[in-house]
C-alpha cells in the first residue's frame, strides 16, 4: 500500500514536470517565431522606407502591427516600432515589440 503512494506521487509528479517542459517549449516556438516576424517586417521598413502611419498584417495567426513614425523634416530619420501579438497555448493574450530608427536615404 505504501508502494502504491509513492508510486502515484512520484507519477504525479512526473506529469507536472512533463506540463511544465510543453509550457516551454510552447514559449521557446512563440519567441523564435515573434523575433523572426519583427526583424522581417523592420528590414521591410529598412529597404522601403513607408511613409507615416500603421501598417496592420496578420501571419500564421500572429498579428504584427508596425508603427512608422517621421522623425521630424531635415532629420532623414523615421522611428520604425514593430508589435506582435498572439495567444499562448493557454488562451492568455501576449505581445512583444521592438523599435528602431531608420536613416532614409
Amino acid at each position: 500500500m505504501v508502494a502504491m503512494v509513492v508510486l502515484s506521487i512520484g507519477l504525479l509528479m512526473l506529469l507536472n514536470m512533463a506540463l511544465i517542459a510543453l509550457d516551454g517549449n510552447d514559449w521557446s516556438k512563440n519567441a523564435t517565431r515573434v523575433t523572426t516576424l519583427m526583424q522581417e517586417r523592420l528590414e521591410q521598413v529598412r529597404s522601403i522606407c513607408p511613409p507615416a502611419g500603421e501598417y496592420v498584417d496578420t501571419v500564421d495567426g500572429y498579428q504584427r502591427v508596425c508603427t512608422v513614425t517621421d522623425m521630424g523634416s531635415g532629420t532623414h530619420l523615421i522611428s520604425a516600432t514593430v508589435t506582435v501579438n498572439w495567444q499562448d497555448v493557454k488562451g492568455h493574450d501576449r505581445s512583444d515589440s521592438v523599435s528602431s530608427l531608420v536613416l532614409v536615404q
